[in-house]
């Protein structure tokens, strides 16, 4: 039985360290907007604006329901909360996968500390949150993990009433729910729980009550999901397959190629392969509380490779089998390979995170300027028409307009009809609607001004990049929060043969 958590070490340093590691980085503006954060946080803008669970900034896609259905809904209805309390900015919206980091660095090294594992491994939990889950910015993914990792340490007791186990379940299972490619991953910690409580009850009434107990979270994380959609099942149904079909693509060797390739790249490997090690070195051991969850989460990985469920939070999931198992396997290990397995670790992680430490650095020193640009003003004066409307992009929408975004206002990334995104980018075989619409302003940022220039006639310009350290593999955007306003006539036509084939094709 592992000692209390209170009279093992103390207060855990490690995650001091952690909560100021993420709050320098939310200081330095981390998340960094992406493409796709209008789609993913546009529906909580709307709740939290006081208006209902639709997303008015992708309209164009005309999904099949008004509601956003396209994607579960809890991580909207939270962030909603989020932005109610704190209102909408460019703060407190940055700050909302900021905290979820933090949850998920404190759940970490509270169960590495409670099993008793290397204290030098709780300081490496940071770095495999930064790259793992920061990245994903306004995505629903940050705040899934964090219930599940939060939901397995409350299940991970010896408090023989059960309140612990029912809450950190329903927590787990609340994860599941709120985003779909970490669902796999997420079960499997209700699963290792489970059968952890299973094993440890000592009458058939004991292992009864734990399986009545995870029956019961299940169903009333159910019954949550049911009333966070009006019971519309049928409806979200409807839609989330829509997407869903449209978004995956075809083809399992397909998808483990482009993630290993296109995804990850050579440097990112030992992140996957380390652990795949450590699985089969481990496999025949006994297990304890570190290595029963490690393989279980590892189990779900071939699933997750065939079912098209990779991609978002999976490199998370590596980092975390690779922190638990490692924590197991040190107990045993004489101390020079134990020192190097976690040099060894620490190495991979400060490796697969260096564009982040570059990225900062170019912004503590001002390589990466802060400059609005020439049209900011021009930008934040014009009107949104429904017959002229304006559309942005994430960097706008955070830079110029601190998420305070105008009414009528359309995301530019997904300004198509679905499966399209961008003017250009993809071209929808029977869409009536042009890809360039006359009266059409686009406000955007340096990334999707490049789209347009790639996709549109509009004229290329002189790209203002920094290479940190002089290399051409650490290249970032000098002016990120430029503003171009561009109308669409500027854009003249869209390039056919630029465009590029649909996904699922």
């Amino acid at each position: 039985m592992s000692a209390p958590l209170a009279k093992q070490r103390g207060f855990p340093l490690p995650l001091l360290a952690s909560i100021l590691f993420f709050a320098g980085l939310w200081l330095l503006d981390f998340p960094k907007p992406t493409y796709d954060d209008l789609f993913q946080a546009g529906a909580a803008f709307n709740l939290a604006s006081g208006g209902d669970y639709s997303n008015p900034l992708i309209a164009r896609q005309e999904f099949p329901s008004h509601y956003f259905y396209v994607y579960p809904p809890l991580n909207s209805f939270v962030f909603a909360g989020w932005l109610k309390i704190f209102g909408i900015s460019a703060w407190s919206v940055t700050a909302y996968p900021i905290i979820n980091c933090i949850l998920i660095c404190g759940a970490t090294i509270w169960i590495l500390r409670r099993h008793q594992a290397s204290q030098w491994l709780e300081w490496l939990v940071p770095l495999g949150v930064l790259y793992g889950i920061l990245y994903l910015g306004l995505r629903p993914e940050p705040l899934a993990v964090a219930l599940a990792m939060v939901g397995y340490v409350l299940t991970d007791t010896d408090d023989a009433r059960g309140i612990h186990q029912f809450t950190g379940l329903l927590l787990i299972f609340l994860g599941c729910s709120a985003a779909p490619r970490v669902t796999l991953f997420t079960a499997a910690l209700a699963g290792a729980a489970g059968y952890r409580a299973w094993f440890r009850a000592k009458t058939s009434q004991e292992k009864s009550r734990a399986a009545l107990l995870w029956i019961a979270a299940l169903l009333a994380s159910g019954i949550i999901f049911l009333i966070l959609i009006r019971f519309q099942l049928a409806e979200f149904l409807h839609a989330f397959r829509f997407h869903a079909a449209g978004r995956i693509s075809q083809g399992k060797w397909k998808v483990i190629w482009e993630y290993l390739h296109a995804y990850l790249g050579y440097l990112q490997w030992p992140l996957l392969l380390l652990p795949a090690a450590m699985v089969f070195w481990m496999i025949k051991k006994p297990k304890d509380g570190l290595s029963l969850p490690a393989f279980f989460v590892a189990a779900m990985v071939p699933i997750a490779f065939c079912t098209g469920g990779i991609g978002s939070a999976t490199a998370w999931w590596a980092a975390l089998v690779m922190l638990l198992l490692a924590g197991s396997l040190l107990k045993s290990l004489p101390k020079a390979k134990a020192t190097a397995l976690q040099v060894c670790i620490f190495l991979i992680l400060a490796a697969v995170n260096r564009k982040n430490f570059a990225q900062c650095w170019g912004l503590v020193s001002g390589n990466i300027s802060k400059d609005g640009g020439e049209q900011l003003a021009l930008a934040k004066s014009l009107p949104s028409k429904a017959e002229h409307p304006v559309l942005v992009d994430g960097w706008t929408a955070r830079y110029t307009y601190d998420y305070r975004l105008p009414p009528g206002t359309i995301d530019a990334e997904w300004c198509e009809r679905f499966p399209g995104a961008g003017p250009g980018s993809y071209v929808v075989p029977g869409d009536p609607n042009p890809q360039l619409r006359k009266g059409d302003i686009f406000v955007v940022g340096y990334y999707m001004r490049h789209s347009l220039e790639i996709y549109t006639q509009l004229p290329a310009s002189t790209p203002t990049q920094w290479k940190a350290f002089g290399m051409s593999q650490f290249t970032f955007e000098r002016n990120p929060r430029r503003v171009y306003v561009i109308p669409a006539e500027d854009c003249k036509e869209v390039r056919p043969e630029a465009a590029m084939a649909l996904p699922g094709n």
